[in-house]
């Protein structure tokens, strides 16, 4: 997540399909971990569709 969260690109994509996050009270606790481990913890707000769709932009900004 710290690394995403690096690249403007990258938050950019997380902002627009989990829009709470960047403000969310326990981030800084989850900055050393991964999407995959995080929906371990909150599978409701981190589904498998959600994912692929992060995943599939995130695609797009490594590719351009």
């Amino acid at each position: 997540l710290q690394d995403l969260f690096e690249v403007g690109a990258a938050k950019a994509i997380l902002a627009k399909h989990l829009p709470d996050i960047v403000d969310h009270p326990q981030l800084s606790m989850a900055m050393g971990l991964t999407l995959e481990q995080i929906a371990g913890f909150v599978p409701d707000m981190l589904k498998p569709e959600i994912l692929k769709a992060i995943d599939d932009d995130l695609a797009t900004i490594s590719e351009g």
